[in-house]
């Protein structure tokens, strides 16, 4: 086969996975959006969370609202005129942070506990009386292991603010782990299989993450990497660990774990400060900046998505068959939906006649799947794979099974051509 003919092929194969090749008019489903609404709501939406199979908005202002399929919504009080800063779930409890202010314009925090998704709450108060005090001003919590884990910082006095990790059992009874020497906040926590990733901002301006491993003090080691600003977010997929940092043009893909990190440029990036959100769902990760949405099947190869004209987006959040954002001005907007299993290439910057450096198949959890290889597109050998939890698999370098070019795949009788365009 002659090198332009092999190169036309490869260039065909990468369109496909765009969902621009011939035979590929159908949207992408993150290519395909609609506005959805709540009935009177027209405040800002800060925040989208899904928790025990429900979905949960933190809008501006006080309260919440909740769905169990993103569609109809019901309205719940949490008794406080402030907003709710996260929320967490986990053995029947759903935990609230809450950031007060008394008459005198002091900074306080608040925990609310509820066993009845929100029809009643018990309210928590951090904040050590005078004359010690001490302002606890937590920014981000989570739920797993058991315990619930609840992050930011802590300040007394002239003394500056410092990182600070409390833990729970029942979102009741907190123990505050020690505090870091260093100034700075964490803003966010993420479990990283049995351990956790906490991160967010250290002095003066730069990234903070760390990986802690246990309920002791010293269970915790500070990891490096070249961050250039407050990290905000954190999405564990396949086959990467991917951090965004304020500044949006750029993320870090962890390489061997969350050690060595690699920076990644985003595609017509934004300016400083548009790092919003990344996460990982149905074997693709979906990065939100201000300057817009990105997708990637490897955390390598990022590619626009097209929205329709909304107000500014401010978080967004994986559903069990679609993606859901929200914005200013009581803007949801929902993606098509997954509704089958879905297979790409990933073609990368090959040089013509090469195989391509990487094979991902993703949607289908556990699954078997059936990668066909060839040389010459006549004669094919079968090799069989199983997909991960994640409902992905990373298969290459494929020069490492095999010195074929070109690759097909089936899953039991869903053959290659209805392969669906590139998430």
């Amino acid at each position: 086969m002659t090198l332009a003919v092999r190169s036309r092929l490869v260039t065909w194969l990468a369109a496909a996975v765009l969902g621009r090749a011939p035979g590929f008019a159908a949207l992408a489903p993150l290519d395909d959006w609609t506005r959805q609404e709540i009935p009177g709501e027209t405040r800002g939406l800060r925040a989208i969370r899904r928790l025990d199979d429900r979905f949960w908005i933190l809008p501006e202002g006080s309260g919440l609202h909740t769905s169990v399929d993103g569609t109809t919504w019901t309205e719940v009080s949490t008794g406080l005129s402030h907003p709710v800063q996260d929320l967490a779930a986990g053995d029947g409890r759903l935990v609230a942070l809450v950031r007060v202010v008394d008459a005198m314009g002091n900074l306080g925090q608040t925990i609310l506990i509820s066993t009845n998704l929100g029809a009643a709450w018990t309210r928590l108060d951090l904040t050590v009386p005078q004359p010690a005090r001490t302002v606890f001003l937590l920014e981000g919590i989570s739920h797993g292991h058991g315990q619930f884990w609840a992050v930011g910082s802590a300040a007394s006095g002239t003394r500056q603010r410092a990182p600070v990790v409390q833990t729970s059992p029942d979102g009741i009874v907190w123990r505050r782990l020690a505090e870091r020497e260093h100034e700075g906040a964490f803003t966010w926590i993420s479990p990283y299989g049995d351990d956790w990733l906490l991160g967010g901002a250290g002095a003066p301006g730069g990234g903070l993450l760390e990986l802690r491993s246990g309920l002791q003090p010293d269970d915790h080691q500070r990891l490096r990497a070249p961050f250039r600003g407050a990290l905000v977010s954190l999405a564990n997929g396949a086959p990467a660990t991917v951090v965004l940092d304020a500044f949006g043009d750029r993320v870090l893909r962890g390489e061997t774990g969350v050690t060595n990190w690699v920076e990644v440029p985003l595609p017509e990036a934004g300016a400083p400060g548009d790092g919003i959100r990344v996460a990982y769902a149905h074997g693709v990760y979906l990065l939100l900046t201000l300057h817009g949405m990105f997708s990637s099947l490897d955390a390598i190869h990022w590619h626009r998505r097209t929205l329709p004209a909304t107000p500014v987006l401010r978080d967004l959040v994986a559903g069990p068959d679609s993606w859901l954002a929200v914005g200013d001005q009581g803007t949801i907007l929902r993606s098509g939906e997954f509704t089958r299993p879905w297979i790409a290439l990933n073609i990368g910057d090959a040089p013509a006649g090469n195989p391509p450096p990487h094979l991902q198949a993703g949607g289908a959890r556990n699954r078997q799947l059936h990668v066909e290889s060839s040389e010459d597109l006549r004669s094919w050998r079968t090799w069989r794979i199983a997909t991960n939890t994640y409902g992905a698999v990373d298969l290459g370098p494929w020069n490492t099974r095999a010195n074929h070019e070109f690759l097909r795949i089936r899953e039991s009788s869903w053959q290659a051509a209805r392969r669906q365009p590139d998430l």
